[in-house]
């Protein structure tokens, strides 16, 4: 496919310099590269992994081509080749923008100690504060799959996600909603209601807190209803 997805300037000149290296045909490759991207963002992850392993095939070093098949591997559970190449764009550039998704391929593999390794990795690294909260949610998350909730909700308070913020961004309705989970999953039904209210008022829609707060709370009163009915 031709279509009409443009690659950053900075990706460009990297698959031009590396192709004139290797003598290959740099237009053809930002081509594809450009189709991988698209189809990536469409949801078609399988087409888009093929299309990027081919630019990777022959520009092995290519830290954008490699990023984009990591993704594409994690986005159709293939952890372990996910970790491959996202951790090799890490350790190459520094960058920690992928630790977050390296966290959440190494929980799906029960790959428990790495998950913690890399959170550490990441807080030491001073991220940009969209990487650094989407790492808390994963580490909160992790925290609960343990059992560990109230490590979770602790982990989330302290870093005040629990703040109701004037003009919030992504990463905070993001908090807002993991957060609100947790509270679900510990039985404080009240500061769950809270949370994925604040989530309905700003999300636009994106997850189905909406849903979260129809429901929230049922289980508890079905319990209570049948309790009732037992004691009668």
């Amino acid at each position: 496919m031709t279509g009409n997805y443009h690659l950053p300037d900075d990706v460009r000149e990297e698959i031009t310099a590396l192709s004139a290296t290797g003598g290959y045909d740099s237009s053809r490759l930002i081509e594809l590269l450009a189709d991988a991207a698209q189809l990536y963002n469409r949801g078609r992850f399988k087409e888009a992994l093929s299309l990027s392993r081919k630019v990777l095939n022959e520009l092995p070093g290519s830290v954008s081509a490699r990023e984009l098949t990591g993704l594409c591997c994690y986005a159709s559970g293939k952890w372990r080749e996910a970790v491959t190449y996202l951790q090799w764009v890490v350790d190459t550039t520094g960058d920690p923008t992928q630790i977050p998704t390296l966290m959440d391929a190494c929980r799906a593999q029960g790959d428990y100690g790495r998950v913690e390794s890399f959170y550490r990795k990441l807080q030491q690294s001073s991220p940009p504060a969209d990487v650094m909260a989407e790492g808390r949610i994963v580490f909160a998350e992790f925290l609960a799959t343990q059992g560990m909730v109230a490590d979770g909700i602790r982990l989330l308070e302290e870093a005040g996600a629990r703040k109701k913020i004037r003009n919030p961004q992504r990463r905070h309705f993001r908090q807002w909603y993991v957060l609100g989970d947790l509270y679900e999953k510990a039985g404080n039904i009240v500061s769950a209601r809270r949370m994925f209210e604040l989530v309905v008022a700003h999300d636009d829609g994106e997850t189905d807190a909406r849903d979260r707060l129809s429901f929230i709370g049922r289980n508890d009163r079905n319990r209570k209803v049948v309790n009732s009915r037992l004691r009668q």
